[in-house]
């Protein structure tokens, strides 16, 4: 068996980690749910976009029967 120096030190424990990486993490989950945000009102504006393409050959249609 190996015998330990005086001056060994035992890593931080991971469950323990530094302010440093504690704010990194804030910072990354804070960026996270704006674009999770972005994401969720780009796909609303995708599915207005839907749906009035949906409607555009009845609106042609309407607009062809009035000129006739």
């Amino acid at each position: 068996m190996q015998s330990q120096k005086a001056e060994h030190q035992a890593p931080l424990p991971l469950w323990n980690p530094s302010p440093e990486v504690m704010e990194a993490d804030r910072e990354h989950e804070q960026q996270t749910d704006a674009l999770r945000a972005r994401i969720a009102e780009l796909e609303q504006m995708i599915e207005g976009y839907e749906t009035l393409l949906s409607e555009l050959p009845e609106l042609f249609e309407r607009k062809f029967q009035q000129r006739l």
